[in-house]
């Protein structure tokens, strides 16, 4: 299942996308004029993967929802563990946040959410959405999968 900005406008989607992501407590905070915001802003959509598939980041930047799985990144971080709740696409370059190509593979069914790399930036202050657009990022940077 995959969902993205114009189907949240068609349907009522994005009601159904809130209704799951506030019954989670990394999410109880959020209102649903912020998912439909993030749904334009950041480009929000919810993936439901299987094992054996496999998501590169491409410039996106992930927070695993339900399941677990592994990041595959042959270069230096083969085989780190992700498990619900740990975000992954971004690491701390120069003292900024960045994405980075990174592939997740569930181990067994697992349901991700997907931002893209405007999540990353300074709020987005003109558009009404700051104080969302912060809380996210916030969220986002402390849940980062650690490898200690």
């Amino acid at each position: 299942m995959q969902m993205r900005a114009n189907d949240y406008l068609q349907t009522d989607a994005y009601v159904q996308l809130f209704e799951r992501l506030k019954g989670m407590p990394l999410f109880s905070w959020i209102e649903l004029s912020q998912v439909k915001q993030f749904c334009f802003c950041f480009d929000m959509m919810m993936t439901s993967m299987f094992a054996g598939e496999k998501a590169e980041t491409m410039g996106r930047v992930g927070i695993l929802l339900e399941g677990h799985g592994s990041l595959i990144d042959k270069q230096k971080r083969d085989g780190i563990e992700i498990r619900q709740g740990d975000s992954f696409g971004f690491e701390k370059i120069r003292n900024v946040y960045q994405v980075v190509q990174e592939t997740f593979a569930p181990d067994d069914k697992a349901l991700v959410l997907w931002f893209n790399r405007d999540v990353l930036n300074n709020g987005c202050y003109g558009r009404g959405c700051a104080g969302g657009h912060f809380r996210i990022n916030e969220l986002l940077v402390s849940q980062r999968y650690s490898t200690d």
